[in-house]
């Protein structure tokens, strides 16, 4: 068995020291602590609005912590709807899955428009936010894909946005009522549940 000196060693590509140790600091606390048994009707810890009792029955049923929503900087969001007048509809077939965007905390933005690659500066004020000049690729783009990206290009270069994330999903609207809607894809770190 390895120390944990030795699973703290540098190794290429991995997490830095620091979020290793408080990752497994924190995975330590989960281990210890008291065993959750399952609440009324079969109802156990862990989905939403379950109840849970206490080790031993004893003690009143309280409500499960409400889900962490993902912060708008750091996931890679990925279009799953345009919205017009502020009604979303699904992304048209053969365009599903291809437009994305990450914002980084620093404001630097990139991702894919639905068929070139693009990158912007972003400028949030609370629950706004403007993307500063996009600089693109040029493949010329038909079909599905191309209607997707040039929505999509037309609402970062609109001005202003307001954003919300509600059940784990970006919405971005312009003062039109033109936006999209986005969720987190499969590649980022934070997860629901």
């Amino acid at each position: 068995m390895r120390s944990p000196r030795q699973l703290l060693r540098p190794l290429p590509r991995q997490l830095p020291r620091h979020v290793l140790a408080a990752s497994v600091a924190a995975l330590v606390l989960l281990g210890c602590g008291p065993a959750a048994q399952p609440g009324p009707a079969g109802v156990g810890p862990g989905s939403v609005g379950s109840a849970s009792v206490r080790p031993g029955g004893a003690g009143p049923v309280t409500p499960a912590t409400p889900l962490a929503e993902p912060p708008l900087t750091g996931p890679r969001w990925v279009v799953d709807a345009l919205v017009t007048e502020g009604r979303p509809a699904p992304l048209p077939a053969g365009a599903e899955r291809r437009a994305e965007l990450t914002i980084a905390a620093d404001g630097a933005t990139s991702g894919n428009l639905g068929c070139n690659r693009f990158t912007a500066r972003a400028a949030i004020d609370g629950r706004t936010i403007a993307f500063g000049p996009v600089a693109a690729t040029r493949m010329a783009c038909t079909g599905p894909a191309g209607e997707v990206e040039r929505a999509f290009a037309d609402l970062l270069r609109s001005g202003p946005l307001h954003y919300e994330i509600k059940d784990g999903t970006l919405t971005l609207t312009a003062t039109t009522g033109a936006g999209l809607r986005a969720t987190p894809g499969e590649s980022t770190f934070w997860q629901r549940g």
